[in-house]
Formats: C-alpha cells, sequence, structure tokens
C-alpha cells in the first residue's frame, strides 16, 4: 500500500475506509513525507523526535515574538514540550501531539497579524490551522480553534486599538484552512454519520475522565494522580510562574495569559464545573467530544511561558550584570531540564529516547508473525488485547479484528453483540481463521483449536517492566472452520430487521451454501442442481478488486468485507446492485456463466472534498501572491 492514496485499508476489521478516520492523519503533511520514505517503525521513531522539537521550537519562536530573551524562551520551550501530559500522548494518543506540534504556530500568526504584517500572518495561520485539522484529533482541534480565536479577542480587547483589519484576516485564515482541509472533513463528517458516535454525546459522557481539582498539586510534583493525567511541566517554571503574581500581575499580557489559563483549565476540570457543561452540552461541536482533561493543554502552555518571562523579568528586576543574568537563567533552564530527565519515569512512561527506539523492535523477529506468514490463506485474526493497543498486526498486512470499531453497517449496539463472546463461535464465518488473545481462554469448546503459548512476544511497543503495558504471554488459537474472503452461494435467507439478524447469526446457519440479505434485496430462487463454481482472484489494490468466476446457475458472490458508502461493483463490464450480505459484508447476484467482477471503491465525500482543496489551494496561493505584490508595490511608491 506505499505506491497509491490508501483510501481503504483491507487490513483493519472487515476493512475500513482509512481516508476517512481522521486521526489516521494519512493527509497530515509530516507523516506523508516520511511514510513514504521510511519503514513504518523508522517513521514512527523520526517523526516523534520531530514533533518534540517542533514543539519547542515553535514554543521558542513565539516567546521571542513576544519579546522575550534567547534563555527565557528557552525555558519556555523545554518546559512545554517535555511536560508530562505532552510526552504522555505519544503512546495512547501521539494524534493530539500532531496537533499540539502547530498550536503555538497559531498563536504566532495572530501575532504577526496583530503587529500588522498581515500577510506573513495569513500565511502562518493558515499553514498552522490546517496541519492541526489534518492531524485529525477533532478536540485538540476545536481546543486550537477556540484559543486562537479568544487571543486574539483579549489581545484586541486589553489593546483598545481599532484591527478591524486585522479580524477580517483571521477570519479569511480560518475559511482558508477549513476549505484547504475538505479533503479529510467531509470524509470524516461521512463516516462519523454512520459510526457509534454519530450524533450529539449526552452531558455525562462528556465530562468522563474530568481533571479533578484536587490534582492540580500535581503541577508542582512529578507523579500520576488516581486519574492518570500528570500535568508536570517543571519544578522551576511553576515556582516562577507563582512569583509572576508579584512582579507582573497588572501587565495586560499576565491578565491575558490568566484568563485563558482559567478558561481552559474550567474546561478541563470536566463534571466539576457542571454548570458550565450543562451549557456546552447543546453547543456542537463541544457535545462530540468526552475526556475534557485535554483541554489543561493550553494552561499548560501558558504557564510555561509565564513562567520563564517571571524569570526573565527577575533576572532583570535585580539589575543583574549580563554575565551574572546569563549564568542565572542558564543555570534555570539546565535543572529544568535535568528535572524533566530525573522525574520523566516516575509517571510510568519512558525518557523519550528510550521510547523511540522501541518502535524498531516492535514484532521484530517475532514467531507469531512468523508463524501466521507461513499460512498463505486469505484470512482474519481476532485481537484480544486487554492492554495493548489493537490492529498492530496490520503493519505487517496481517488483517486482524477487534471488539471495538468507529464504523460498522449494524447499529453500535447490534455490533458489539456480535463481537462478544456469546457470539465466538460463529466468528469464523467473518473471515476470521486465528484467535489471538492475551490471556487463556477457559471454555473454547469444538469450533476452536488450541495451537500453543507464547512466551517469548509480546504487543506492546516497549521491552521495559516500567512501561504501561507490562510483560505479558500470549495464546493463538484457530477456528476449525471459517469462510474464505470470497465465496458463492446458491441459497439466501433473508431477515426484517436487526435484531432478526442476530437471531439467525445466533442460530449459527451462514455457511459456504447459504447467506442472509435483506428482505428487499431476496431475488434468488433455489434450484435443485449442485452449485459448481470456479473463481480466481486477479488485480488486488486497495481501491479495486478484480475476479474471475464461474458458476453454473445463478448464485450469490460473497465479499467479506465491510459494506460502505463509496463501494461500486460491476459485472462484466456493466454495474450491478451491491448487496449487503450477513449484516456485515457486501456481495452481488451473479447469473449463470463466465463473469468478470470488480469491486471498486470511489468515495464521493473523497472526491468532493478533494476537489475543494485543490481549488482552495489555488485561491490561497493567489491571495498570498496579491498580498506580496501589494506590498512591495507600496514599497517602491
Amino acid at each position: 500500500m506505499n505506491n497509491f492514496l490508501p483510501l481503504w485499508n483491507p487490513h483493519m476489521g472487515l476493512g475500513f475506509p482509512v481516508h476517512a478516520e481522521g486521526q489516521t492523519s494519512i493527509f497530515y503533511p509530516l507523516d506523508f513525507i516520511f511514510f513514504k520514505l521510511f519503514p513504518s517503525h523508522m517513521a514512527f521513531s523520526y517523526l516523534i523526535f520531530i514533533y518534540i522539537l517542533l514543539i519547542g521550537f515553535f514554543t521558542y519562536f513565539y516567546c521571542r515574538i513576544i519579546s522575550l530573551t534567547r534563555l527565557a524562551s528557552i525555558l519556555a520551550a523545554i518546559s512545554f514540550m517535555f511536560c508530562h501530559e505532552v510526552l504522555s500522548h505519544l503512546m495512547g494518543a501521539i494524534m493530539a501531539v500532531r496537533a499540539i506540534v502547530f498550536m503555538p504556530l497559531c498563536l504566532i500568526g495572530v501575532e504577526l497579524l496583530l503587529r500588522e504584517k498581515q500577510k506573513w500572518g495569513y500565511l502562518v495561520l493558515v499553514i498552522a490551522f490546517t496541519s492541526v485539522v489534518l492531524a485529525g484529533h477533532g478536540q485538540t482541534i476545536l481546543y486550537c480553534y477556540l484559543l486562537t480565536s479568544l487571543y486574539l479577542i483579549l489581545t484586541i480587547y486589553f489593546d483598545k486599538k481599532n484591527h478591524f483589519q486585522e479580524i477580517i484576516f483571521f477570519v479569511l485564515a480560518v475559511f482558508s484552512s477549513i476549505a484547504l482541509s475538505a479533503i479529510q472533513i467531509i470524509p470524516t463528517i461521512e463516516l462519523k454519520g454512520l459510526g457509534p458516535r454519530a450524533g450529539a454525546l449526552s452531558m455525562w459522557t462528556m465530562v468522563a475522565q474530568s481533571y479533578p481539582p484536587e490534582s492540580f498539586k500535581y503541577f508542582l510534583f512529578p507523579a500520576v494522580p488516581p486519574e492518570g493525567i500528570s500535568t508536570y511541566l517543571g519544578f522551576f517554571p511553576f515556582i516562577f510562574f507563582l512569583l509572576g503574581f508579584f512582579i507582573f500581575s497588572k501587565k495586560q499580557y499576565f491578565k491575558k495569559s490568566i484568563l485563558l489559563i482559567v478558561f481552559f483549565a474550567l474546561l478541563a476540570v470536566g463534571k466539576y464545573a457542571i454548570a458550565l457543561y450543562a451549557f456546552l452540552c447543546f453547543i456542537p461541536p463541544f457535545n462530540f467530544f468526552r475526556t475534557p482533561a485535554h483541554a489543561i493543554i493550553p494552561s499548560l502552555f501558558f504557564i510555561s511561558v509565564l513562567g520563564a518571562m517571571s524569570c526573565d523579568s527577575l533576572s532583570s528586576l535585580f539589575k543583574l550584570k549580563i554575565r551574572v543574568r546569563v549564568l542565572f537563567l542558564g543555570g534555570v533552564v539546565l535543572l529544568t531540564f535535568l528535572d524533566f530527565y530525573r522525574t520523566v519515569d516516575s509517571f510510568n512512561y519512558h525518557r523519550p529516547h528510550r521510547f523511540i527506539l522501541s518502535y524498531q523492535d516492535l514484532f521484530k523477529k517475532s514467531s507469531i508473525v512468523s508463524l501466521l506468514k507461513e499460512d498463505k490463506e486469505n484470512f482474519r485474526i481476532y485481537e484480544d488485547f486487554g492492554g495493548s493497543p489493537q490492529n498492530v498486526l496490520a503493519q505487517y498486512n496481517l488483517d486482524s479484528v477487534g471488539p471495538g470499531g468507529v464504523y460498522s453497517p449494524l447499529s453500535p449496539d447490534i455490533y458489539q453483540k456480535v463481537f462478544t463472546n456469546d457470539f465466538e463461535k460463529i466468528w469464523g464465518i467473518f473471515n476470521i481463521k486465528y484467535y489471538l488473545s492475551d490471556h487463556p481462554l477457559r471454555d473454547f469448546s469444538s469450533h476452536l483449536q488450541y495451537l500453543g503459548r507464547f512466551d517469548d512476544e509480546r504487543l506492546s511497543m516497549t521491552k521495559s517492566n516500567n512501561f504501561r503495558y507490562p510483560y505479558q504471554p500470549f495464546y493463538l488459537y484457530q477456528y476449525k472452520k471459517y469462510l474464505p474472503r470470497f465465496y458463492i452461494v446458491d441459497q439466501v435467507s433473508s431477515y426484517a430487521d436487526e435484531h432478526e439478524l442476530l437471531k439467525l447469526l445466533r442460530q449459527g446457519i451462514i455457511s459456504e451454501k447459504i447467506a442472509l440479505v435483506e428482505k428487499e434485496n431476496f431475488h434468488l430462487e433455489n434450484m435443485p442442481a449442485k452449485l459448481i463454481t470456479q473463481m480466481t482472484e486477479g488485480r488486488k489494490k486497495s481501491k479495486e478488486i478484480q475476479l474471475s468466476v464461474s458458476n453454473n446457475k445463478r448464485a450469490l458472490l460473497v465479499w467479506n468485507d465491510f459494506y460502505y458508502p463509496g463501494w461500486e461493483v460491476y459485472v462484466d463490464g456493466e454495474k450491478n446492485k451491491l448487496i449487503r450480505v450477513n449484516g456485515l459484508c457486501k456481495g452481488v447476484f451473479l447469473s449463470s456463466g463466465k463473469h468478470n467482477v470488480v469491486f471498486t471503491f470511489n468515495s464521493k465525500s473523497f472526491n468532493l472534498g478533494f476537489s475543494i482543496s485543490c481549488i482552495s489551494f489555488l485561491f490561497v496561493m493567489l491571495f498570498i501572491g496579491v498580498l506580496f505584490w501589494r506590498s512591495r508595490r507600496s514599497v517602491r511608491s
């Protein structure tokens, strides 16, 4: 899948529209480049270094723009780039780190606008906003737009000047970035409407994983609170931030920053500020997201900046000589860096260099992968992992299925019931041949065969017992009967609704001879003649599958792959109706004879988004060109 745009990933679940899941970040500029140039484990390693370095670089550059000294800017950069909340996302939510990278750059764009550098401010904002959206973490996208808007509003309020032109440029930058990101936004909206999180969340779901007020003490102490959210950003930066209340509490920048810190802290505490969320639960897109604790990131950024500013001001306040001042600031910077290096293991995550190198060992010389690779059939593996990441096997082109997912042709509650242990015995009908678990199955009856325990393997991403996912053995089972990826049946049974489908699935009537279809698609007459088929797979790509099929009577060709909008089927060059089969998969009715069948993925949402993004790119380039031309012309005149 390295030589074309991966719109459909057949290795995840029963197929997955990878372009529509924003958190895959396939259009994110850095990932798009590195995953094209390097193997996945190397790309991950390089990108983690680059993410953290860019967070520090943009924070440093922002501090320089607001007139902090170099050493103070370095202090702010170290405090924010190595704060525990940022590093902790490297494992569980690296897509949030991708978005956080460009958060300081958004503020840089606003500062450039307010300094009457409209063309540069507009350009920086468009790049930053677009990159944040393409990073794919919806909640962080919302907070970045909200933070930048509030930052602009508060700056204009305290400045008490007419900034109408700057506001126009800011609004243009927002809409330009949304239009440029349409290639990601429109398919994601389509997927969200079809997934288990379609529609707004309830208020109590929104405030799940809130940041409790008593945990604010962890700003000062490097430990993990019971909720697992550490906000430690260095002892010295936080102490200097507290001293700032006595040094420059009347300065406009301090007031503006404190207001932003308090606002995002209120968002982060979630259920402890229930009156706020009683209002927000009616406002999209706030009511699309849970885990409000993520909102603490902007507060951490401004605490880091104010701490560095306070340290800088203290060295000026005592009128220290230049050499002494440099030694003072340099000493604080060094102590802060050493403090992070000393304490980062205390909250159960690796020092970055250990963590990054671990990606290169992911499944290296794995006997599990080697064993599964020896099986040349077209099959799927069910991953039953309690603590390790899902779809780990997908990077080795081993198709894996997990209990959850962001899409299913069935309603979420029905889909969850199908992939629970009550239906474990029928999973073979979905092309699942192997069952891989991090715990032994107590009762696997006659439908599974135990293949062995693998003590030398682990499916987590590191080799240290200090990591969140400890070492554990894995157990491999094989289904004695499973259906192939493609097969043909001459008998069908219909169902009226999903509850009847669930009942039929529980009865286990699906086999290589019979399939389930919706009542309106029931067009197959059962004939007494024995079905004789021959099928070969031809051209196979992410967006297209070609089959040569021969059958002696009318039959249904079943493809064990998710039914999803955009898939089309052509039989002998003519477009046919795509049928939803067995509730989850797709198929097509075939008349007797030899046929050339082509399944192709033509996503209308992607095509629309791609067109809008291309047109927007031309508009942005033209607009920036006009701005620079007018600027050069005014200088000459």
